[in-house]
């Protein structure tokens, strides 16, 4: 057995879930990459890179849906289960020939009391008694898969209340600016907004990243946009500090502050937003001080830390000082993004050919109370129900994501 074969298998020894196919499945060919949906039509897919996240892909329209516990797994079973008689399930429940015709869906007994059944890839038929029961046999049944070959299979297309986009052209003293916007309304229960990165800790060289899409497939996200400045791989001058970022970045996954320590010499802006919703942007960074410090004064947690230079808006008021930007920012034309709040409603928005002054007026002309400047030109994606408004541009060591709640 190869070093790399026995690495995935101890994966899958911690999950108790060793299977040669799982194994195998994890090096696909490029014909079963190109077409995962259809491939994995009616199997139960396991996360095995995170944390064994259970997915169920739907035969009927090949998307994915994720199985975050009991109730979340008997609430999919019942909503995609396909009726039949009680004649039929008899068929199928001693007829492997004729339940083979069934395989991968999910069955409603319509003549009793809508039990629910899932025929697995054998023909065998599996009674999926209650939510406990539903998801420890999905879960025994489930195929390891790895994170970029889930983030291929589509999610289900939702209007998730209180996510909406919209391209519209906002005028300013500036110019006028073709505007890509994408609102969350905190005022919803259901939602919650993450800061993210794709490593767990500092990085320096050759940082981990991955592309928008991947941030949404990993974290059953709805909407992403990019996150703050760094240093890319193709820019010459980069080498030696592939990916680094020099902001301090929180990821609300594992509640990790990324580069703490760059705080007090930080000349960008930090923007909280705390456990109940509220928003906070410190212009200058190290007024932030430490996490510590914000959650004994505020007597609050923090859900999301992002930081960049430099704050558009506060109070209402364009805060850009020119001097304080360098000759890129100040004159070219570029993909720009932002994050800004008016009221209870976030803000994240890519502007098209705009310098960051103008992206500051186009914060302003949209009301904002706050803004903050993200990165743009080759690093600006934004996402919304499973396609790139925005992008998809490079790959990200961090990002901003809004996904729904577990129970919504």
């Amino acid at each position: 057995m190869t070093p790399q074969i026995l690495k995935l298998k101890n994966i899958y020894l911690g999950l108790g879930l060793v299977t040669l196919a799982s194994i195998i499945f994890l090096f696909p060919h490029k014909a079963l990459a190109a077409d995962l949906s259809t491939q994995l039509s009616g199997k139960i897919l396991l996360q095995v890179e995170s944390h064994g996240e259970a997915w169920y892909v739907n035969p009927v329209n090949k998307r994915r849906y994720y199985m975050a516990n009991g109730g979340e797994a008997y609430k999919i079973m019942r909503n995609l289960g396909l009726g039949v008689n009680n004649i039929n399930l008899d068929k199928i429940k001693n007829d492997k020939t004729f339940a083979k015709r069934f395989i991968g869906k999910i069955l409603l007994q319509v003549e009793a009391h809508g039990e629910a059944y899932y025929v697995d890839f054998s023909g065998t038929t599996h009674y999926l008694k209650d939510g406990a029961a539903a998801y420890e046999i999905m879960r025994s049944l489930g195929l390891g898969i790895t994170n970029k070959n889930l983030g291929l299979i589509p999610l289900p297309i939702k209007n998730i209340n209180g996510v909406k986009s919209e391209k519209k052209t906002v005028k300013t003293t500036q110019g006028d600016f073709v505007v890509d916007i994408l609102t969350v309304d905190l005022s919803q229960e259901n939602l919650e907004v993450l800061s993210l990165t794709a490593s767990d800790s500092d990085c320096r060289d050759n940082c981990p990243a991955k592309s928008l899409k991947d941030y949404v497939a990993e974290s059953g996200a709805v909407a992403a946009i990019n996150g703050a400045y760094f240093c890319p791989p193709d820019y010459a001058d980069c080498q030696g500090k592939i990916n680094y970022y020099f902001y301090p970045f929180y990821n609300s996954l594992n509640k990790t502050l990324i580069n703490e320590g760059e705080i007090k010499w930080l000349k960008g802006a930090i923007l909280v937003l705390d456990e109940n919703d509220n928003y906070y942007l410190f212009p200058s960074g190290p007024d932030f001080k430490s996490i510590s410090n914000f959650e004994s004064i505020n007597k609050v947690k923090i859900k999301m830390l992002i930081s960049n230079s430099p704050a558009l808006v506060q109070s209402g008021q364009n805060i850009v000082a020119k001097s304080d930007l360098d000759q890129k920012q100040l004159t070219a034309k570029a993909s720009r993004g932002g994050i800004g709040f008016k009221g209870r409603t976030m803000y994240w928005f890519v502007a098209k050919a705009a310098t960051v002054p103008d992206l500051a007026a186009i914060s302003s002309n949209l009301g904002l109370d706050v803004a903050l400047n993200l990165d743009g030109g080759g690093s600006s994606a934004l996402y919304y129900q499973n396609s790139y408004l925005v992008g998809p541009g490079r790959l990200l060591p961090t990002a901003i994501v809004v996904r729904e709640k577990s129970g919504y």
